[in-house]
């Protein structure tokens, strides 16, 4: 992805993790009809951001901190529900 000059977005390794959440029922039962497939897929990445007030900032507004998901759309994908685990 890129602002037309400069890459402000580009993945550098990526990894999903097949799984099922398990969930209980009202009375904290949990159920095996409750299983649910779930992908976790983990990429890293490497974003063009800036600083401002000590604070990163990804695309001029979205700060870049743990636990938000920010709007990534590349020509071969759209990263929607991507959540930041860790900012290095």
């Amino acid at each position: 992805m890129s602002d037309g000059e400069q890459k402000v977005f580009e993945v550098l390794e990526k990894s999903y993790i097949p799984t099922q959440t398990l969930y209980s029922d009202q009375y904290g039962n949990l159920v095996p009809g409750n299983l649910t497939k779930t992908t976790y897929i983990t990429i890293k990445a490497k974003v063009l951001v800036t600083n401002e007030h000590d604070k990163l900032i990804f695309a001029e507004e979205y700060p870049l901190v743990t636990n938000i998901s920010l709007p990534i759309i590349t020509d071969n994908y759209n990263y929607s529900d991507f959540v930041v685990g860790k900012v290095e």
